[in-house]
């Protein structure tokens, strides 16, 4: 006999909206000539929060990034020096040298980790690539499923999303998925026009269009896997945020809550669709 979980489906957590913040303060004029958007700088003399470790260090730049970052700033600054000397030149030349090794270096590393033999059931949809696979160590951390026998639900919202949108309901010889950081592809319009390129990350909030109205969900996974047809389709793995009737009494925005892995009531694995 099987204990009833006491664990509750939902869990509270907070929502800001990010346009409207961003909104209202680039709309301050005081404070948009203070406003620094590019990466770290290293600096021997620190005078600004960006020559720190902790700007370096943000995720939103890879360690190649800030390195690059670096040497084109450098390269750039002798480039405009008011006096030139052998010794400017001799600075800029080798300041150009280490700036197209760190670019040619960093152009192949990325497109060594390209996946790109991705097949798209959407016909509005071209040139899906994954990029940047999980390591073990970064999936066992996530807890992320790499077998199907890991996760019987995971196993059975992959299956149903293939009967859904596919309408191949069958037992998959296939039994592991490959999870990726981030996704891109094209969108298409009806004429087949362009219309615009989508690129999501693992732990984005994004938005999701649903029958009658828009919901909201975390990229818990973004993955790829191979039907018995041979063919590759790529997946995202969402938790779910409901909005409650809460309001934080501080921020006065509405309260959220995340799903729950007890909780099943909501699918949660779909094809990359438009």
């Amino acid at each position: 006999m099987k204990t009833p979980s006491t664990s509750t489906p939902f869990k509270n957590s907070y929502t800001i909206s990010i346009s409207e913040h961003i909104r209202r303060v680039l709309g301050n004029r005081s404070l948009r000539s203070q406003m620094y958007f590019r990466t770290g700088i290293e600096a021997e003399t620190k005078s600004e929060f960006w020559h720190g470790n902790i700007w370096q260090e943000s995720p939103l730049f890879s360690p190649s990034s800030i390195r690059i970052d670096n040497a084109v700033a450098k390269a750039s600054r002798l480039s405009f020096s008011f006096i030139f000397t052998n010794q400017t030149y001799t600075e800029l030349d080798e300041a150009l040298k280490i700036e197209h090794i760190l670019l040619l270096k960093d152009f192949q590393e990325d497109t060594a980790d390209i996946s790109t033999n991705i097949t798209s059931h959407d016909d509005k949809i071209k040139n899906i690539k994954t990029r940047k696979h999980l390591s073990k160590n970064e999936i066992q951390k996530l807890s992320l499923p790499v077998k199907f026998d890991d996760n019987l639900q995971f196993t059975y919202d992959i299956i149903s999303t293939y009967d859904i949108y596919i309408e191949k309901r069958a037992a998959l010889i296939h039994r592991c998925v490959e999870f990726y950081k981030q996704i891109s592809y094209t969108l298409l319009n009806d004429d087949s026009t362009f219309d615009m390129h989508m690129n999501l990350h693992s732990g984005d909030i994004v938005q999701i269009q649903e029958e009658t109205d828009l919901s909201y969900a975390i990229l818990k996974g973004i993955f790829t896997h191979q039907n018995n047809n041979g063919l590759v389709y790529s997946f995202i793995w969402v938790d779910w945020l409901r909005e409650s009737s809460i309001l934080d009494p501080i921020l006065q925005c509405p309260v959220y809550e995340k799903q729950t892995a007890e909780n099943t009531w909501w699918h949660r694995v779909y094809l990359i669709l438009y």
